[in-house]
């Protein structure tokens, strides 16, 4: 198992990000670590093994999946994908702009509810007999 705890806290600092909360737990070496900029944070988080980042805008505390906001972003149905951290750090690192602009004041309300939508489709496909 590998573990990027210092790695994507170190990545986090490097591309302009404040660590606000760095946390570890005994369980499965998981961990959680938040960052903002000053357009937008993101959430490192490690469960059970599992590395994903996830995104949420500075005016409300709910959190996107990468999948979502990848899909939304590149403009192509990765709704289902499991992509590696390696590839949400790319990811993250690349579209920095588009982010900040996605995720600022002005756009925001727009971003929400379209992410919103998206995660609904995922949540019809991932468990299709909880949605008529």
């Amino acid at each position: 198992m590998t573990d990027d705890y210092e790695r994507l806290q170190r990545f986090f600092s490097n591309i302009g990000f404040s660590v606000v909360r760095s946390e570890r737990f005994d369980s499965f070496g998981d961990y959680i670590i938040e960052a903002c900029s000053p357009y937008f944070c993101v959430k490192g988080v490690s469960d059970r093994g599992i590395e994903s980042i996830e995104f949420r805008s500075l005016v409300e505390s709910n959190w996107f999946a990468a999948n979502v906001v990848m899909s939304y972003v590149l403009q192509k149905d990765l709704l289902m994908d499991e992509s590696t951290l390696d590839i949400q750090t790319r990811f993250l690192e690349k579209h920095l702009d588009d982010l900040a602009v996605m995720f600022n004041e002005d756009n925001y309300k727009k971003t929400r509810t379209i992410l919103h939508e998206m995660e609904l489709e995922r949540g019809r496909i991932l468990f299709p007999r909880w949605f008529p």
